[in-house]
């Protein structure tokens, strides 16, 4: 052979090379079919990422609250295993790391059986190459490292695998097929998958899901499709039997859903929108050409409401008419009309006109949890009107027609709530239960609507007089979500108008479920309660916006939103936390207890006995002294008197200032005025120190007493002026910071105390009696704590029996009743109480150190009981004789408290205390 031959048959030897290279390499390198044609059509839920190391990662961070909670939620342990399986295989090969990384992966969800559900895994490989590569991968690490078994069916391998180790999975099923790694731990899903495959139709043949498949966001962790009428199957494996048509229901909210996944510490997000082709029954397509409104039934939904879905509808005329149109395309539009046609012909009135006539733009289906009803009866519809007058009178005029047609008495419909003397409620019986869940459809079925109110502006149904009573008491009180800080704080996630608005309170037992659940899946969610307890609220938008239906969902974890009702007979809402001990005073006009208190915003009120607040006021000053109740003018009315740095205050039981009062002082004052009655008739002396060295002694009407003569104190004098009277003798006494003073009702020293010793800023003195020559004597500590016996012929003692910090309270009273004075000492976390020879009674600690004196109390059963309040605890102790806690306590309350009785019966007492969230608790201690 010539070397031109030889050249020539090289030359075609390596072309032939060089072309085969290029179509071997090319058929590798081929595009492979996406994962969304996997999936079998009957899915419910489709998950799709394109970065599952990603994703994964993300979730078994631990750095996602949301997620760390629901993954130990036995329901979801499910799924969080299997990621938790997957993510352990991807972080442990980097082999398989660079095959998966940023290849698309698809979960979904698929019914496997009756009532059974499980996971479809479709990974994506892009192109043959992978897809060769991911095959080997698994054969050498999957196959070979566990009992992995095959079988062919029509040809395609199908491989059955065993995880022996695994607490919750035992058994995985995969294939590799048309380019795409199948797998599940159902085998039934993985045939299906492949099955789907084969047929070569997708489910992206069906144009409604296509239309939002091809929108879902590219740079997002994953994009959630809901197909509503397949979840609607998930739904009823959940229900309860009687329940079984709600879950229904649910294909009739829209073809599918997409939702985009946002992720951050504490926040899920989903947002996306709906749709739905005009074949099929869509409820979200009535609000298309409406405008979403803002959500304000927070205004008056109780605290205690756990569930709520509220529509807003701008315009009900509109809403009817595409109501009418979604009934027709359902085949109910001849029902609907044959109710509307025989109520009119009855009652001369047609159902629409008439709450077209008065309705706002909100409408609620509500649940609660409010205190003292029975489940069915935390269940309402709330109304927002244009005019509550407006209303009332609408539905009167049809009661009356009811009451001419039926030939019954009209006023037997009517009754009176009334919450006390001065403030009662209509409430009305509606004998039409069926006629909101006709206008507005079965999402109101549940709620028989027997009775109805008007509060404010707004409309209330239930099926009980006494839930109407209790949803308006929680208002008069302002026990409301808009007053709730953890719930705005919730809702400034939310957008600000919507169409729709589905909200869960998860942080408290939702009971309710149970009549809507079947008992295994009310089993799972009591189970699960210590970890949704954590979640501050799980909130659902639809909102319509030029033709198209968009949706978002956010759930919010919070640990610290959990809270236990309190057992309270009242919380009445003030504007801000209490900032004073609450304060028992009478009215004179009905003899009734009521409560006098101010807040950190200097407002004082006046609340009655059922808890409402009478009237409220802003001084602008914080109150120093105690609230004095005197009879200023004689005549049996009593008012109240204290006093702010700057004024001495004398206020009327309806909240109005006396005469010449309020009385400017002329310097600041340093404490809270004593007010003496020296001879028991009213002709009252006010004393005051203040920051010029001056103890102003004044009458009642405030003005400077003539013939007082003190000069001025050395230093300031923080704690009140007291006024002891002993045989014949008066003696007013008080401290500054070194020097005591005992005055007669002159201002004259009566008592030459020969020592000064530092006293405690924080404690008075005491009256007692030395148990051994009997001779009176004044009792209060030094500054750090030493007990010091002042005697009326001067001389001092002090008692070297401790050392505590400048920050201690001292209390002297006589705790176990044997008639010998006690002392108690608080101080940082420790309270002590010693006897009269100064040996330990008992010691508590407590965890946090008390910023309040301890209260003393004395039960009419001659017990004697130690108030002490924890603040940052926000609990509240009664401490028995013995240093044990007093039955049932301790209890929620964030100031100081009370003790007294609001006219409850024997052997009970009220105990008023402010809580943390701005409420005034009302007790009831036995």
């Amino acid at each position: 052979m010539t070397k031109k031959r030889i050249f020539i048959a090289i030359t075609v030897i390596v072309v032939l090379l060089i072309a085969g290279g290029y179509f071997f390499f090319r058929s590798k390198l081929q595009p492979t079919t996406q994962p969304i044609n996997a999936v079998p059509t009957d899915a419910a839920i489709i998950l799709e990422t394109n970065n599952i190391a990603q994703l994964t990662h993300s979730l078994n961070s631990g750095k996602n609250e949301v997620w760390n909670q629901l993954s130990q939620i036995e329901d979801f342990y499910g799924l969080s295993s299997q990621v938790k399986f997957l993510d352990s295989i991807l972080l442990a090969d980097e082999t398989l790391k660079s095959l998966t990384d940023n290849r698309e992966l698809i979960i979904s969800l698929h019914p496997t059986a009756k009532n059974k559900f499980n996971f479809l895994y479709i990974l994506g490989t892009e192109n043959t190459g992978i897809y060769e590569d991911l095959k080997i991968w698994v054969e050498e690490n999957i196959q070979k490292k566990f009992e992995v078994k095959e079988r062919d069916k029509d040809g395609v391998s199908f491989f059955e695998g065993e995880l022996k180790n695994h607490s919750y999975y035992k058994k995985f099923s995969y294939a590799f097929y048309d380019g795409l790694f199948i797998f599940s731990f159902s085998s039934l899903l993985v045939e299906n998958s492949v099955n789907q495959l084969k047929s070569g139709k997708s489910i992206l043949s069906l144009t409604s899901f296509k239309s939002i498949y091809d929108a879902k966001g590219k740079n997002v962790p994953a994009s959630l499709f809901i197909n509503y009428s397949n979840a609607s199957g998930l739904l009823s494996s959940i229900c309860s039997t009687e329940k079984l048509n709600l879950s229904k229901g649910m294909k009739n909210i829209a073809d599918w859903s997409l939702m985009d996944l946002k992720l951050n510490e504490e926040l899920l997000i989903l947002y996306g929108f709906s749709v739905s082709s005009d074949s099929v029954p869509s409820y979200l397509n009535i609000f298309k050409n409406l405008k979403p409104v803002g959500f304000t039934l927070d205004e008056i939904l109780p605290i205690s409401t756990s569930f709520f879905l509220s529509l807003g509808i701008e315009k009900p005329g509109v809403f009817q008419t595409n109501y009418r149109k979604f009934l027709k395309s359902l085949n109910k539009l001849g029902e609907y009309e044959n109710y509307l046609k025989d109520f009119k012909a009855k009652y001369q009135t047609d159902p629409e006109e008439l709450f077209r006539s008065f309705m706002g733009n909100e409408i609620a289906f509500v649940k609660t949890n409010i205190k003292g009803l029975e489940t069915a009866e935390n269940t309402f519809i709330i109304v927002k009107t244009g005019s509550g007058d407006f209303t009332k009178d609408k539905l009167i005029e049809l009661l009356k027609t009811y009451s001419a047609t039926e030939n019954t008495n009209y006023k037997l419909l009517v009754s009176d709530y009334i919450l006390d003397k001065d403030k009662s409620f209509p409430v009305y019986s509606f004998p039409f239960p069926e006629m909101l869940s006709v206008l507005f459809g079965d999402v109101f079925a549940e709620l028989q609507t027997k009775y109805f109110a008007i509060y404010k502006n707004h409309l209330i149904f239930a099926n009980s007089k006494k839930a109407i009573s209790e949803f308006i008491y929680a208002n008069v009180l302002q026990k409301v979500l808009s007053l709730d800080l953890d719930f705005v704080e919730f809702k400034q996630s939310l957008a600000s108008n919507s169409s729709i608005t589905v909200w869960a309170n998860l942080a408290n037992k939702q009971d309710y479920l149970q009549q809507f659940l079947n008992p295994s899946a009310y089993l799972g969610v009591e189970k699960a309660f210590d970890k949704t307890g954590k979640f501050q609220g799980l909130a659902l938008q639809f909102s319509a916006s030029e033709g198209f239906i968009y949706n978002n969902v956010f759930l919010k974890y919070n640990p610290r939103v959990y809270r236990e009702d309190p057992k309270t007979v009242w919380e009445s809402r003030l504007d801000t936390c209490v900032a004073i001990k609450p304060k028992f005073v009478v009215n004179h006009d009905s003899e009734e207890t009521e409560v006098f208190v101010q807040d950190m915003n200097n407002t004082i009120y006046l609340i009655n006995s059922t808890g409402r607040v009478l009237w409220k006021k802003n001084l602008k000053e914080r109150i120093l002294s105690d609230v004095f109740q005197i009879d200023y003018f004689k005549n049996g009315k009593l008012q109240l008197m204290f006093n702010t740095k700057s004024k001495i205050y004398l206020i009327d039981r309806l909240g109005n200032n006396v005469e010449r009062f309020p009385v400017e002082l002329r310097a600041n004052a340093t404490n809270g005025i004593s007010v003496f009655d020296y001879e028991n008739n009213r002709d009252y002396r006010l004393f005051v120190a203040c920051n010029n060295g001056k103890i102003y002694a004044m009458d009642k009407n405030g003005s400077i007493l003539k013939g007082w003569e003190f000069e001025e104190t050395e230093h300031s004098v923080k704690t009140p002026i007291q006024f002891f009277r002993i045989s014949d003798k008066d003696y007013i006494v008080f401290a500054d910071s070194l020097k005591t003073y005992i005055l007669d009702r002159k201002g004259k020293s009566r008592v030459d105390v020969k020592e000064y010793f530092p006293a405690s800023s924080n404690n008075s003195f005491f009256l007692d009696k030395d148990p051994k020559t009997k001779k009176h004597r004044l009792v209060t500590t030094t500054i750090t704590g030493k007990p010091v016996f002042v005697y009326f012929d001067g001389s001092v003692e002090i008692k070297d029996i401790q050392e505590i910090s400048t920050n201690h309270f001292f209390d002297l009273n006589d705790l176990d009743g044997d008639g010998f004075n006690d002392y108690i000492f608080l101080d940082s976390t420790r309270l002590t109480v010693m006897n009269l020879e100064f040996l330990p009674m008992f010691e508590k600690k407590f965890e946090t150190a008390p910023k309040f004196p301890p209260i003393f109390f004395v039960f009419p059963d001659n017990q004697r009981r130690i108030g002490i309040v924890e603040q940052e605890k926000n609990l509240i102790h009664l401490i028995e004789s013995t240093g044990e806690h007093y039955e049932g306590f301790p209890l929620k309350g964030f100031s100081l408290f009370s003790i007294g009785n609001m006219g409850n019966k024997e052997g009970f007492f009220n105990l008023i205390v402010g809580s943390k969230n701005n409420f005034l608790y009302n007790y009831t201690v036995n």
